[in-house]
């Protein structure tokens, strides 16, 4: 068993981990979901600047590392978003 704690994502931080974030996400459609190279970057790209505009986070958003021992091991993002309305636009 590992004690963890969480404590916000620095600015720095942020800048290091949101292309490899991005580059995760973007293979794991490819592996997991099957989505070709092509539309795993398109679709990579268009949901990054909507959770991230202009890349960095929004108001709406907490950013967290987990650290344990002292060492960042993991991250997690809490997002707020607005439900859609049945023609798919904010409520």
């Amino acid at each position: 068993r590992v004690n963890g704690q969480l404590r916000p994502m620095g600015d720095e931080e942020f800048t290091e981990w949101l292309p490899q974030m991005g580059d995760d996400y973007r293979r794991a459609m490819i592996d997991d979901a099957g989505i070709s190279p092509e539309g795993s970057g398109e679709k990579a790209a268009a949901d990054m600047e909507s959770l991230f505009p202009g890349g960095g986070p929004s108001a709406e958003q907490l950013v967290f590392v987990v650290e344990a021992e002292g060492a960042g091991t993991a991250y997690h993002l809490g997002a707020f978003r607005r439900p859609a309305t049945r023609r798919g636009r904010s409520a």
